[in-house]
């Protein structure tokens, strides 16, 4: 009998150790999705943009809650930024989006 409650016991706390890795390789697995999303959007607004849900899911999780956010930002930066120069605005625009797109992109070669 007091095997049996030992294999339980051992079980549990096996259990109990393995479960935390799981959501850490979710969040791996969001954040590689995310860095391929924006590798193949090069740019383009619009396949920029369904890079936000990713980034939706990602603001869920504690320990990319902070990288989320961040990159929230910069990507609705960067789609304000291409609105604006495609409404004419002109060189300056295109100048300021590539840099916004470089740091994008420069966050995301992990």
């Amino acid at each position: 009998m007091k095997a049996i409650l030992g294999v339980a016991m051992a079980a549990i706390v096996l259990t109990g150790c393995a479960q935390p890795s799981a959501p850490s390789q979710d969040g791996q697995l969001l954040k590689q999705a995310y860095g391929k999303c924006i590798q193949d959007a090069d740019g383009k607004h619009d396949k920029v943009a369904s890079c936000q849900t990713i980034l939706e899911v990602m603001k869920q999780s504690k320990a990319h809650a902070a990288f989320a956010q961040k990159e929230s930002v910069s990507v609705l930066n960067y789609q304000q930024c291409i609105e604006a120069a495609m409404s004419g605005a002109g060189d300056n625009y295109t100048a300021r989006c590539g840099k916004l797109w470089q740091e994008i992109r420069a966050s995301n070669a992990n």
